[in-house]
């Protein structure tokens, strides 16, 4: 008798599809190397027609373009858990979905260049094995990317997200880029370890904004940006040269405890309301 699939999707049900036979798992959820393209592929695209959207825990041995797959509008997308071992990217410019990519392993790059999410967009507690670039994109819904791993770099310059958003307890390997991003609403990087180099350089912080419990171990650059709302360095680490110069702050920044190892630039402006 065929055994069944024992994943444990989004929802809590078991996958229950019909195991491979030199494998527990199903082909959508089965990590052997040599699982076969063409059924996998018609698996998804059979979720597709149905417009049943959980793909939690697949894992795909291909090339992922989203805008291939044809989604409804309005809907939630889940890819919890899902690995991606080749190239992931959305080239369409523009999706009405929210995205849940939480828990999951991206193990090349990740292209969301110059696209506009109406949705939220979750990837809390990812790896990105490759290059993440978010550059030039807007994400109108929330963004979370509570600890997660970059372990190259990544590219989020001039992206302009209007809800919350989160970056708790999460660790940049590699050079992280927030230049000129617009963060729209409170905006929390506690516990956050950047290994090397980070530009937030003319970024605007438009409400709430905390890098309490960070640590900065390469240069960072906050040059020319604004913060809007109070903000927090409480209790951080600056293990190299720190650049705040010509920063305005609406209100005195809170940087109590903070640890500044070699040179601080902080010829910044205190603007008040009026």
């Amino acid at each position: 008798m065929a055994s069944i699939c024992p994943y444990k999707m989004h929802d809590g049900h078991i996958c229950a599809r019909t195991s491979l036979p030199d494998d527990e798992y199903c082909i959508l959820h089965s990590s052997l190397p040599t699982k076969e393209i063409t059924a996998f592929n018609a698996e998804i695209n059979a979720l597709v027609r149905a417009g049943h959207y959980d793909f939690s825990g697949c894992v795909f041995m291909r090339d992922v373009n989203l805008d291939d797959m044809r989604f409804d509008r309005g809907k939630t997308i889940i890819f919890s858990g899902a690995r991606f071992h080749y190239g992931f990217s959305l080239s369409l410019g523009r999706t009405l979905n929210t995205f849940d990519f939480s828990n999951v392993v991206f193990y090349k790059d990740v292209d969301l260049r110059n696209t506009k999410f109406f949705g939220d967009i979750t990837f809390s507690q990812s790896e990105f094995k490759g290059k993440l670039d978010l550059s030039l994109s807007v994400i109108l819904g929330h963004a979370h990317f509570d600890h997660c791993v970059f372990y190259e770099a990544a590219r989020f310059s001039h992206l302009d997200i209007q809800k919350e958003t989160r970056f708790t307890g999460v660790k940049f390997i590699k050079q992280a880029d927030f230049t000129g991003v617009l963060f729209g609403a409170e905006t929390t990087f506690d516990k956050t370890a950047f290994n090397e180099d980070v530009i937030f350089a003319t970024a605007t912080f438009i409400a709430k904004t905390s890098f309490n419990n960070c640590s900065f171990q390469g240069k960072t650059n906050f040059a020319n940006a604004q913060f809007i709302g109070p903000t927090a360095f409480k209790k951080t680490d600056f293990y190299k040269e720190s650049n705040f110069s010509n920063a305005v702050f609406i209100t005195y920044p809170d940087m109590r405890e903070a640890r500044f190892d070699v040179r601080l630039d902080f010829m910044t402006k205190i603007k008040r309301r009026r």
